[in-house]
């Protein structure tokens, strides 16, 4: 049998989120009747890594590790590993002056990835209870363009056993 290690934890969350995601914005949308924000498109998930794809999505999602995982001390051939993964929507800036509408659309992003997590993390085989956290939005150029983006850290416990 194989271990359950960082990979299957990470693939085990993506495809989660993967599965139920447009679900959750599909019910954010139909409650908040005032505007709408796009579902993600399949080939609009990027781990760890941006390329000029993005272009062809008007939202996507980076995700991946952060480097600040925690080993516990080896007790009897077992450790505790926390990791963190973080799952960020991003969207290209149409030059909104004020920023209010873009950022309007990520706090429900945000709210959609939560919700997700919250009503499934039983799913994940994790040995701790999952912590959810918002991520500060944040902006970057990617060439020459400028992208917002806001999202959750996901952090779990996983054993050597």
């Amino acid at each position: 049998m194989a271990k359950y290690d960082t990979e299957s934890f990470l693939k085990q969350l993506i495809t989660l989120l993967k599965a139920n995601l447009n679900t959750q914005i599909s019910a954010i949308n139909t409650e908040k009747a005032d505007f709408s924000i796009d579902t993600i498109d399949d080939d609009a998930w990027y781990f760890q890594n941006l390329n000029d794809n993005v272009f062809n999505n008007t939202v996507f999602v980076a995700y991946g590790i952060e480097a600040n995982a925690k080993v516990s001390e080896p007790q009897q051939d077992n450790y505790v590993k926390e990791i963190s993964v973080f799952i960020e929507v991003s969207m290209s800036d149409d030059g909104d002056t004020t920023n209010e509408n873009v950022m309007w659309r990520l706090l429900r992003y945000t709210r959609a990835l939560e919700e997700v997590v919250f009503k499934n993390y039983q799913k994940i085989d994790s040995r701790a209870k999952l912590r959810v956290k918002n991520l500060e939005p944040t902006s970057f150029s990617l060439e020459g363009r400028l992208f917002r983006s806001a999202g959750i850290n996901v952090t779990a416990a996983l054993t050597a056993d």
